[in-house]
């Protein structure tokens, strides 16, 4: 029977991988369409310019020859009137995937908007795909449902750890209780991927454009490139590990058309294990630029704070030697520098990218005097065998970000 994908945000790390997955290593026969939902007021992406034409009322696009198909949606919208916008694009819907984020700075105003957009759309969605075979929810990174983004937890977490805190201040929490509460007694299944922080190579915001700028910049300016951390970080409390965007994709895929992955989460990485002390230089290298592995930090080691007698919890404070989005912004402008060099390289194109670095992103992780990784044991067991060298997964997304002329 063929099936019919529908990617939640076209826009997104998650989303960009499978779309991109789908339609490069999947056949027509395998998938029939692809129906990809872009944000409110943003442009829709075009591959086949021939199709240009196939626009309707309905607010959707095609290309691909025809088989991609892109429509707006909001999800904050009620479930009444998304149902109305969804029943002519989303009708035949077999296989969702969930990968929409909403941000907010506020973490009460952020938690009640994911669990809403996610509730609207499923709720939409089962009223107007009653083909409906799988719906898999994608989570942004794993850190927030293990609570490893405010604190250090017990690493490898593993799927079936207690959760900490309370559901209702952890969206994913309450979007994965949802999930399977609608779910109960349905024909369809569910899967929820929970994955550590996806390298991606496109210039959507991304670590991993944001790293490439800093050292390109870093040589330009002849400085060392420092990673803005500390030492415990950098020396690796534990060790870190990363998602490859496209061995992603094709996990989400195989988790949600196998029968024996039904109705089960799974943790997602691409399998190996680093330290910053000693990837960081070799990033660095990669660029042309200079780091080492015996980078000193100035500040001293941040202490854990309580713990031991008198039921005190353990603290461990946040400390950055130096932040990336102060250095974008001090000393030369480091936004006119890159222009400066994207003329002389040639690549005028690339001015762009400056504005898609996600400065602030960074500092978030670098910042974090602990590390969490994530066990694949479930995985495996169920019988995935993928995976990805983190280096090679690095100097493959440059390679593509330079030959989109994202960078130099």
């Amino acid at each position: 029977m063929p099936r019919t994908a529908l990617i939640t945000d076209g826009s997104s790390i998650a989303g960009i991988a499978l779309l991109d997955f789908l339609k490069h290593r999947c056949s027509r026969d395998e998938w029939a369409r692809i129906v990809v939902v872009s944000q409110p007021g943003a442009p829709r992406t075009n591959n086949n310019n021939n199709n240009n034409n196939n626009n309707n009322n309905s607010g959707t696009c095609s290309d691909d020859a025809g088989r991609v198909h892109f429509v707006q949606l909001d999800f904050s919208e009620r479930p009444r009137a998304l149902i109305e916008h969804m029943t002519e694009s989303c009708a035949d819907v077999t296989h969702a995937y969930f990968c929409s984020y909403a941000h907010e700075d506020n973490p009460v105003i952020l938690n009640r908007a994911n669990t809403a957009l996610f509730e609207n759309f499923l709720l939409a969605l089962t009223c107007v795909a009653p083909g409906l075979a799988n719906c898999t929810l994608i989570h942004t990174d794993s850190s927030r449902y293990y609570g490893s983004h405010l604190c250090p937890v017990p690493t490898p977490c593993r799927e079936d750890d207690p959760r900490r805190g309370d559901p209702e201040d952890n969206f994913q929490h309450a979007q994965e209780d949802f999930l399977a509460t609608l779910q109960t007694n349905q024909a369809w299944t569910w899967n929820v991927v929970r994955p550590e922080s996806i390298m991606v190579d496109t210039s959507s915001p991304s670590p991993t454009l944001t790293l490439a700028m800093y050292f390109l910049i870093t040589r330009e300016l002849a400085e060392e490139a420092r990673m803005p951390s500390n030492q415990r970080y950098w020396n690796g409390s534990s060790s870190s590990a990363l998602s490859d965007s496209a061995l992603l994709a094709q996990f989400t895929l195989w988790i949600s058309m196998t029968d024996e992955c039904a109705n089960e989460a799974f943790n997602f990485a691409n399998g190996d294990h680093f330290t910053w002390q000693f990837m960081w230089p070799r990033l660095a290298a990669y660029f042309g630029a200079y780091a080492t592995p015996d980078q000193h930090f100035r500040l001293t080691e941040p202490e854990i704070i309580g713990g031991g007698g008198g039921g005190r919890k353990k603290v461990f404070p946040l400390q950055q030697e130096f932040r990336l989005v102060d250095w974008a912004q001090q000393d030369d402008d480091k936004k006119s520098v890159w222009e400066r060099m994207c003329d002389e390289a040639g690549i005028p194109e690339a001015k762009a990218s400056f504005e898609a670095g996600c400065w602030s992103t960074l500092d978030a992780l670098f910042q974090r005097t602990w590390s969490t990784t994530l066990s694949m044991n479930k995985a495996r067991k169920f019988g995935w065998t993928g995976f990805a060298d983190s280096f090679e997964s690095f100097v493959h997304a440059f390679e593509r970000l330079s030959e989109n002329s994202e960078i130099l």
